[in-house]
């Protein structure tokens, strides 16, 4: 999972920028139990997968949506709702803008 989600931050490098998607890539690549949080948190748009405009062309959506919504196949996880940060993530999730 680390490994796709680190090709698929470098394919974003055009849309992200060189450090931004370097940075991003040290940070999956460390690995660790924070390293869900921080990807889910990531809030740079890069085009999504499976979300097209009238056009057919892609929809903006966040990074971290992207990751683990869309690149990283079959993601299972747990979220600690007691963590604030967490609790804001999946309200973010379920209530934000699908597209952003």
């Amino acid at each position: 999972m680390r490994k796709t989600m680190i090709d698929t931050v470098l394919r974003f490098e055009q849309d992200l920028g060189r450090d931004v998607a370097w940075k991003t890539a040290e940070i999956i690549a460390k690995g660790g139990p924070e390293t869900a949080n921080v990807v889910a948190a990531l809030r740079e748009p890069v085009p999504s997968r499976h979300l097209l405009d009238s056009a057919m062309r892609p929809l903006q959506v966040p990074l971290g949506k992207a990751l683990l919504l869309e690149w990283v196949g079959d993601w299972s996880g747990e979220f600690v709702l007691a963590d604030p940060e967490m609790l804001r993530i999946a309200n973010d999730y379920l209530h934000g803008d699908p597209h952003g």
